[in-house]
C-alpha cells in the first residue's frame, strides 16, 4: 500500500496514538475479531478504461474486502486489480489486489464480489487495522471515504496474483502436520552421557520423545533420522516443552520438539515417512533417531544468528587496489523516495511488545537521531526504485538506457528469489543491449557494485554502465517483538528506510580530472552472526542485530581503510569536499569520523535523520541530497565510506 506523505499519523485513532500501557481486557476470542472485521458500506468505484461504475462495500478487513454491485459487469475470479482505499480526508492507501469471487444474483442483477489483497506489509496491515476500528465508530470517515479499484493488465497487479498462485492449499498444510504414533528407538547425547529412549509419535512438524531426561524449553537440537535404513535427515529443532505426561510412571518425560526451517523436499519426505508408519508400523524396526545438544552450528543458527561475534580475525584485512588503475568516471547520479513518511510517533502507533504498543520509537530517535523515513508499500517492489534512480541519472548523464553496456543492481531487497533484479531493472528502463547480474553485498552492494563496474570499464569489457539500487528493508522489520530482548535486537530495524539510488559510469579519459581514484576494501567473517536477515525458516525473514558488535567492528576497521586512501591518493582533510558515509546513527559517526579521525563536522555529510539506514541506496541518496542543497559539485574531491553487515568496510575517493 501506498500512503501520501505525512498521512499516516493522521489516518491512526487517537487511541493507538496515546499508546496506552495495556489494552482493555475483553474476550479472547471476541476483541480480535471486532478489530479485523468491519461490517459497513463504503463508497466503491470500479473503473475499467474509460468506464466507471459504482458500489459498496458489504464487510472490509485487513485481508480483503466484499462488495456489492448493481448493473455491473461481473469480473472474472483471478482478475488482477489495483486498489486504493481513501479512509476519511487524508490518508490514501493503494495496494495490488485479485477478484477472489464474484456471483450473480438472478433478482435484482446485483454482484457480490470477494477481492483480496496481495502481499500486504506488516506496518500496511497494521495501519489498515486502526483505520477499521475508527470506521466502525465515525459516520463522517465512513461518508468520506472511498474504495477505488482498476481493473489491471499490467505489472504490479498481475505479479502479485502469479506470485501468489502457488500457495498450497489448507488440506496441504494439515497433511503436513500428521502425526504417527511410533515407538522408535532414540540415542539422546546430553553432556557427555548417552541415553536410550523412545519415540512417542513422529510427524513432519516434531516429535514427542519420551525419557527420564528433562530438557529446558528453546534448548537448540540437531535430530538425526534414519528411516527404514533409506531416508537420512539431519534437521534444526529445538525444545518446545518437557512435561511428565499423564499416566506416565514418575521420571519420565515427554519431550516436545519441533522441527525448525525445513525446506520444501524435507517437509514432503518426513510427511510421506509419517504416513508409511501409519500404514506399516512395522517400519519402526528399521528406523532410528539420534538427537544431540549443545553448540551444533545448525541448531544454534536456527537458534539465535544475532549473538555476540568472537573475537575478529587477526592480520591485515584491508585491500588497497593499486595493481589495476582506476578507468570509470561517473556521470551522473539519482536518487529516490518512495512518498510514504514514517515519523517516530507512527513506529510508537504500530510497534508493539506482548501485543501492547510502546514509545520505543522515541527512544531510538534519541539514540541515533532518526526522526523520519519513507516506506515503500506493497505496490511498490525494489526494482521500482531503482528504476526512478536510474531514470534520474540517465536523464543527468545524457545518456539513453540503450546505450548501457552492463547493469549491475546491488541492492539487499530483491523483487523475486529469481531471476537477478537487474533483469526487470532492464526491461523496465527498456535497455535491451545491456549485461544484466545482481550484486549482492548487504549495505556495502553500491559501493562494491562500483568498484566491479570500474573494473569491467579498466578491462574494456564495458564502456557505458549502471548501477541501481532498491532497497525495500522495512519488509524485515519486527512490528510484534515478544520480549524486551527481542525489541532489542531488533532495534535497528526501527531506523531503516527505503529508498533507490543510481549512478551511470563511463570510461574516462587521459584529459579527465573526473573519476574514480582509489579503493579500500575489507571483509572479517567474524562479525557475520551479528547482523542477519535469516532465510532458514521464510516466515521470519526478519532483520536482527547485536548493535554494539556493529559499531566496534566499524570503529575497529574502518579508520585505516581511510587513511590508507587518503595517503594513497596524497589527499589532506582540506583537499577533500565531502565525506559521504554509510547513513547510519549519530554514535557510529561521531565516534568514528569526529573523534577517531578527526574530520571537521562539516566534512561529513549526514542525511540520516530525514530517511533513516536506506541499506545499500544510502550513500547514493546522500550524495543528491549534498549535491541538490549546494554543497558539492563536478570538479569536487568526494570520499565514500561503506560499512556492512559481514562485517564489510569500503572507501572509494572520486572526483565528482
Amino acid at each position: 500500500m501506498r500512503q501520501t506523505p505525512g498521512s499516516i499519523s493522521k489516518a491512526l485513532p487517537a487511541t493507538i496514538k496515546r499508546a496506552p500501557t495495556a489494552l482493555p481486557e475483553q474476550p479472547r476470542a471476541i476483541q480480535p475479531r471486532r478489530f479485523q472485521r468491519g461490517a459497513f458500506r463504503i463508497l466503491v468505484c470500479i473503473q475499467q478504461g474509460a468506464h466507471e461504475t459504482y458500489g459498496e462495500t458489504l464487510d472490509f478487513t485487513p485481508g480483503g474486502l466484499r462488495l456489492l454491485c448493481r448493473n455491473t459487469p461481473a469480473l472474472t475470479p483471478g482478475s488482477a486489480l489495483n486498489l486504493t482505499f481513501q479512509f476519511g480526508e487524508t490518508c490514501n492507501l493503494s495496494a495490488a489486489a485479485q477478484v477472489a469471487y464474484c456471483l450473480e444474483s438472478s433478482h435484482d442483477k446485483t454482484h457480490t464480489m470477494g477481492i483480496r489483497f496481495a502481499g500486504l506489509r506488516d506496518w500496511e496491515q497494521t495501519i489498515v487495522l486502526s483505520a477499521l476500528k475508527e470506521l466502525s465508530e465515525s459516520d463522517q470517515s465512513r461518508q468520506t471515504s472511498l474504495v477505488t479499484l482498476h481493473v489491471s493488465e499490467s505489472a504490479l497487479a498481475q505479479e502479485a496474483m502469479t506470485l501468489t498462485a502457488g500457495a498450497p492449499p489448507p488440506a496441504t498444510e494439515l497433511r503436513r502436520r500428521q502425526r504417527a504414533l511410533a515407538r522408535i528407538p532414540v540415542t539422546l547425547s546430553l553432556d557427555g552421557r548417552v541415553y536410550h529412549v523412545h519415540t512417542s509419535d513422529v510427524g513432519a512438524a516434531g516429535m514427542q520423545v519420551l525419557a527420564e531426561v528433562e530438557l529446558a524449553a528453546k534448548t537448540p537440537v540437531v535430530v538425526q533420522w534414519h528411516f527404514n535404513g533409506s531416508v537420512h535427515h539431519d534437521i534444526a529443532g529445538q525444545v518446545v516443552y518437557s512435561r511428565q505426561p499423564d499416566g506416565s510412571p514418575a521420571g519420565q518425560y515427554g519431550i516436545g520438539i519441533a522441527f525448525l526451517g525445513l525446506r520444501e523436499w524435507e517437509t514432503k519426505t518426513l510427511a510421506a515417512a509419517a504416513e508409511q508408519l501409519l500404514v506399516h508400523p512395522e517400519h519402526q524396526t528399521g528406523s532410528s533417531i539420534a538427537i544431540s545438544i549443545g553448540g551444533h552450528a545448525l541448531a544454534m543458527g536456527q537458534k539465535k544468528f544475532h549473538c555476540r561475534s568472537r573475537q575478529p580475525m587477526a592480520g591485515e584485512l584491508g585491500m588497497l587496489r593499486t595493481a589495476t588503475p582506476h578507468a570509470a568516471k561517473i556521470v551522473g547520479w539519482g536518487a529516490y523516495m518512495p512518498p510514504n513518511q514514517i515519523k517516530n510517533d507512527d513506529v510508537n502507533a504500530i510497534l508493539t511488545m506482548k501485543g501492547n504498543t510502546t514509545k520505543f520509537a522515541d527512544i531510538v530517535g534519541r539514540l541515533t537521531g532518526i526522526k523520519t523515513r519513507c516506506y515503500a508499500g506493497s505496490a511498490m517492489l525494489p526494482s521500482d526504485l531503482a528504476v526512478e534512480a536510474s531514470r534520474q541519472a540517465l536523464n543527468r548523464a545524457g545518456i539513453d538506457p540503450k546505450d548501457l553496456d552492463i547493469i549491475i543492481s546491488g541492492g539487499v531487497a530483491r523483487d523475486v528469489e529469481e531471476p537477478a533484479t537487474a533483469y526487470i531493472i532492464q526491461e523496465k528502463l527498456g535497455a535491451d543491449r545491456a549485461y544484466c547480474f545482481d550484486l549482492v553485498n548487504a549495505c556495502n552492494g553500491f559501493i562494491s557494485a562500483l568498484d566491479v563496474m570500474d573494473a569491467f570499464i579498466a578491462t574494456g569489457r564495458c564502456t557505458t554502465g549502471l548501477v541501481a539500487v532498491g532497497d525495500i528493508l522495512s519488509q524485515y522489520i519486527t512490528w510484534d517483538t515478544k520480549s524486551p530482548n527481542d525489541l532489542h535486537m531488533s532495534s535497528m530495524g526501527y531506523t531503516f528506510g527505503d529508498a533507490g539510488g543510481a549512478a551511470v559510469l563511463t570510461r574516462r579519459t587521459e584529459a579527465d580530472t573526473q573519476g574514480l581514484h582509489g579503493s579500500w576494501f575489507l571483509s572479517d567473517g567474524s562479525y557475520w552472526k551479528v547482523a542477519v536477515i535469516p532465510l532458514i525458516d521464510q516466515k521470519a525473514r526478519y532483520f536482527k542485530s547485536n548493535a554494539s558488535n556493529i559499531e566496534r567492528a566499524a570503529l575497529e576497521h574502518v579508520p585505516g581503510g581511510v587513511e590508507q586512501v587518503m595517503q594513497f591518493l596524497g589527499w589532506t582533510v582540506d583537499d577533500i569536499k565531502l565525506i559521504i558515509p554509510h547513513q547510519v546513527s549519530s554514535q557510529i559517526i561521531e565516534e568514528l569520523f569526529y573523534k577517531r579521525l578527526r574530520m571537521p563536522p562539516e566534512k561529513v555529510f549526514w542525511s540520516f535523520p530525514h530517511h533513516g539506514n536506506v541499506g545499500a541506496a544510502s550513500m547514493p541518496v546522500a550524495l543528491c541530497n549534498a549535491l541538490e542543497a549546494g554543497l558539492a559539485t563536478t570538479g569536487d574531491k568526494i570520499l565514500l565510506v561503506g560499512g556492512s553487515g559481514g562485517f564489510g568496510a569500503g572507501v572509494l575517493g572520486l572526483t565528482l
